[in-house]
């Protein structure tokens, strides 16, 4: 009896450390381009792994690259099914919505996925563009302040926030952004170019208001 459960034991193991290898070289092998050897392998440890909800986000993010939404959202839905609270599921089914042009189904999961994970950069970017195509920033600026909370030097997002403050023309908020940027990074072309817009702005806005306060004399 001891020696069946310990030969148990190790098969249950050696399963693990199985479906462990089938998910690292997958991932590996999508970041290479490698979709269909990926695919396999996802399923693969799905069939090692029948409640576990990673292996079917993997296979819903290769149906995105291939194209393939309708396959797509029915990995996603699984994995959702099999894990309520995965993020990168909610995500997933955010951006099939987003390309089918559901934008606001598709905006409403973005927040869902981001409220589970802040750290969730697809979602982040997802909802920043929506946001920026109904011109309504109020839920991005939250969840981008609070990713940067985390990742204080993180420039896409930097950069994302001083559009934002932009679009709603606040241009002290947005220089004060373009100045941390700088910091982190002073070569940075986008944020030096925004930056020298937003002073000669201002400079000309002064100039202007000098102009009304004190006018010239005529003649």
């Amino acid at each position: 009896m001891e020696a069946h459960a310990r030969d148990h034991d190790g098969w249950m193991h050696r399963l693990e450390d199985e479906y462990d290898f089938l998910m690292r070289r997958a991932e590996f092998r999508l970041a290479g381009g490698f979709r269909e050897q990926a695919r396999q392998d996802y399923l693969k440890a799905a069939s090692l792994s029948p409640q576990s909800a990673p292996p079917h986000v993997g296979l819903g993010v290769v149906a995105l690259h291939t194209h393939h939404l309708q396959e797509a959202q029915t990995a996603f839905e699984t994995a959702f099914r099999l894990d309520a609270v995965s993020s990168r599921a909610l995500c997933g089914l955010a951006i099939v919505r987003h390309r089918r042009g559901q934008s606001q189904a598709a905006m409403h999961m973005y927040r869902r996925c981001l409220e589970l994970d802040g750290d969730n950069m697809a979602g982040l970017l997802g909802l920043f563009e929506l946001s920026a195509a109904d011109g309504r920033f109020d839920d991005v600026r939250r969840f981008l302040k609070q990713y940067l909370v985390r990742r204080p030097d993180d420039i896409a997002v930097m950069l994302c926030l001083a559009a934002v403050h932009l679009n709603e023309e606040q241009f002290g908020a947005a220089r004060e952004v373009l100045a941390d940027i700088l910091i982190v990074d002073p070569r940075n072309a986008a944020a030096s170019a925004l930056a020298e817009e937003l002073d000669h702005m201002r400079i000309n806005h002064e100039l202007e208001r000098a102009r009304r306060m004190y006018p010239m004399p005529s003649g």
